[in-house]
C-alpha cells in the first residue's frame, strides 16, 4: 500500500506502475465502444480552468506592517508577524496571462509585472484594501515586460526591447535583446543587455554585467571612504553557467576590487537584496549574507534553504522567505521565542516538478520538498509520506509522448517541435507558432491536447469532407490555448473525456475543461 494515499489508491498506482505506459499508447481517453460522429460539425469549445494549486513564490517586499509576496498571478498581503493571509489580490486570469514575476513599491503604490504581458498598478493603503487601478499592456509599451526599477521615485519597467518609464509610457531604450534592471550610474541611467552594461542615452558600451542594483547610502561606512565611490556604489551580478560574480561596482562601472569586494558564487543567482546592513544572495540552493567590513565582503551567515527564490528583513533577527516550497519566516539567531536556525510559520506550496503519475482518481506529484498528492475531482492537494512504491518502474513516471484518438495516431518529431497525426487520409503535421517544444499529449473526447514549454493547446482533427470545403488530407483546427509559464510536462485525462488535469514545470496543477458556447 502506498502510504498517504487515499483509500485503494496505494494499490491502482502499484498496478499502473506496470500499466500505464502501455494503455497510454494503445487506448488514449477518447476511445469509444461506438463510432463518434465527426467531430468538425461539433462547436469549437474553449478550454476554461475549473482549479487549479500550486506554483512558485516570486518576489518578496516588507514595508512597514505588510509582508507582499507575488504568486502566480496574484498579489498576496500577509501580517509581518505570522505570514497570515490579509488580502488576496487577483492580477489576471490563471492560463491566460503571466506569472507576478517582479514587484515594486512607490508609497502606497505597489507595481507588478505578469511576465512578458503587463504591468499592473495596485494600491496598497495602509489602512484599506489593496485594489487594481490599471494595467498597462506590453502592446502599450512596445516591449514584452521582465523586470521593474526604481530611479528617484519613478518607475522604469524593462524586457526584451527595452526600457519603458511607466508614469509616461515612453520608451527610453530600445534593444532586440532583454534589457536589464536600470540604475543611475555616471553617466546618467545605465543598464544591462546580456552581459554588456549600455547607457540609456545612447546605447554606448561601458561595461560588464548581467544584473545592476543601486546600493543605499547606508552601505558607505564599510568601504572605508573610498575617493572612487563618492558618487555612490553599484551592486553588480554576473552570471556564468555555473558561476557568478556578485560584487561592488563604481558609478562608471569598474569593480572596486576584485580580490576583497568581489566574491564568486556556484549555481544561479535568483535575487541579491541589501537589507539589515548586509548584503544578501538568494541562489537555489541557499541564502547567504555578506557584510562589508575594513573594506572587505566577509560572509556572516549562511541559511541552507533549498528553492529560495527572495528574501526580505521582517526584524533584524528575522527574514521573509519565498521560492518554490512555498514561503516562510525565518529566525536566524535564537532569541526569547525559539532557537536560532528555524523555520516558522511556513505555508508549503508544490513549487518545483520533478515527476507525476495519475491513477484516474489521484495525481501523485514529486517535487523537490517531497510528494504531493493531488485529487482530480475537488482540485485539493496535500503533502503526504514518500510512497513505497515511488521508485518502482520509472517508467511509469514518464509523461504520454503518444495517444491515439478516432482520427488516428498522435506522436512528436524526434526534436519534439512538431506533433504529427497520422490517420488514414494522410498525415498532419502541428508546430506551435511560437516554436515552443511538446512534452506530452492526451486524446480528451477524441481532441488533441498539447503540453509544450507554454501552456496547452487543443487541436482538432477535420476529416476530409467534414466540412463544405473538401480536402485530399485532414485539417487541423485550434481550438483554444492555456497559457502556463512554467510549461506543461503532464496531462491527465479526465474520465468524462470533457477535460485534463495538468502538471507544469513550476508544479501548478489543476484541471481544464472544454467549455461550450
Amino acid at each position: 500500500m502506498v502510504k498517504g494515499l487515499g483509500s485503494g489508491t496505494g494499490s491502482k498506482i502499484a498496478a499502473m506502475a506496470a500499466t500505464v505506459g502501455p494503455i497510454c499508447l494503445l487506448l488514449g481517453s477518447g476511445c469509444r465502444s461506438s463510432v463518434p460522429i465527426a467531430l468538425a460539425e461539433r462547436a469549437a469549445p474553449t478550454l476554461r480552468v475549473v482549479h487549479h494549486v500550486g506554483g512558485v513564490h516570486e518576489r518578496t517586499i516588507v514595508a512597514d506592517d505588510r509582508w507582499y509576496q507575488t504568486f502566480g498571478c496574484r498579489l498576496l498581503v500577509l501580517d509581518r508577524r505570522d505570514g497570515r493571509l490579509v488580502h488576496d489580490v487577483k492580477l489576471g486570469e490563471f492560463g491566460r496571462t503571466g506569472s507576478a514575476v517582479d514587484m515594486a513599491l512607490v508609497g502606497d503604490r505597489a507595481w507588478i509585472v505578469l511576465g512578458e504581458d503587463a504591468v499592473i498598478e495596485v494600491a496598497v493603503p495602509a489602512n484599506d484594501e489593496p485594489r487594481v487601478v490599471r494595467r498597462v499592456s506590453n502592446e502599450d509599451m512596445g516591449i514584452e515586460p521582465r523586470q521593474l526599477s526604481v530611479v528617484e521615485g519613478r518607475v522604469y519597467v524593462s524586457g526584451k526591447g527595452g526600457v519603458v518609464r511607466v508614469d509616461d509610457g515612453q520608451r527610453v531604450y530600445a534593444c532586440e535583446g532583454e534589457a536589464g534592471r536600470v540604475v543611475t550610474g555616471g553617466e546618467g541611467l545605465i543598464t544591462t543587455v546580456g552581459r554588456r552594461v549600455h547607457a540609456v542615452a545612447d546605447g554606448r558600451y561601458l561595461g560588464t554585467a548581467t544584473d545592476l542594483q543601486a546600493m543605499p547610502p547606508e552601505a558607505l561606512p564599510g568601504l572605508n571612504d573610498r575617493a572612487e565611490l563618492s558618487g555612490g556604489v553599484l551592486l553588480f551580478v554576473r552570471q556564468g553557467q555555473s558561476t557568478a560574480a556578485v560584487g561592488l561596482m563604481t558609478p562608471g562601472v569598474r569593480e572596486c576590487d576584485t580580490s576583497h569586494l568581489t566574491v564568486t558564487v556556484h549555481g544561479v543567482v535568483n535575487a541579491v537584496r541589501f537589507f539589515h546592513g548586509r548584503i544578501w544572495i538568494v541562489t537555489e540552493e541557499r541564502v547567504t549574507a555578506y557584510t562589508i567590513t575594513g573594506g572587505r565582503l566577509g560572509i556572516r551567515a549562511t541559511i541552507d534553504i533549498r528553492g529560495a527564490r527572495d528574501v526580505d528583513g521582517l526584524e533584524d533577527n528575522y527574514l521573509a522567505v519565498a521560492g518554490t516550497f512555498g514561503r516562510a519566516i525565518y529566525r536566524l539567531q535564537d532569541d526569547e521565542r525559539g532557537a536560532g536556525g528555524t523555520t516558522v510559520h511556513l505555508h508549503r506550496e508544490p513549487g518545483r516538478l520533478l515527476r507525476a503519475i495519475c491513477d484516474g482518481r489521484y495525481v501523485l506529484v514529486e517535487c523537490g520538498d517531497g510528494f504531493w498528492q493531488y485529487e482530480m475531482a475537488t482540485g485539493s492537494i496535500r503533502p503526504i509520506d514518500q510512497p513505497a512504491e515511488a521508485g518502482s518502474n520509472p517508467e511509469a513516471w514518464k509523461p504520454a509522448t503518444a495517444a491515439v484518438t478516432w482520427a488516428g495516431v498522435v506522436t512528436f518529431s524526434e526534436d519534439q517541435a512538431s506533433a504529427v497525426i497520422r490517420t488514414e487520409e494522410g498525415e498532419v503535421r502541428y508546430r506551435d507558432p511560437s516554436g515552443r517544444r511538446f512534452h506530452c499529449v492526451a486524446s480528451v473526447g477524441g481532441d488533441i491536447w498539447l503540453g509544450h514549454d507554454g501552456g496547452v493547446t487543443a487541436l482538432r482533427v477535420a476529416r476530409p469532407g467534414s466540412d463544405s470545403r473538401t480536402s485530399a488530407v485532414p485539417k487541423l483546427i485550434t481550438l483554444d490555448s492555456l497559457r502556463l509559464p512554467g510549461g506543461v510536462r503532464y496531462l491527465f485525462p479526465l474520465m468524462d473525456g470533457e477535460g485534463a488535469v495538468f502538471v507544469s514545470d513550476r508544479a501548478e496543477v489543476g484541471a481544464a475543461v472544454r467549455s461550450r458556447p
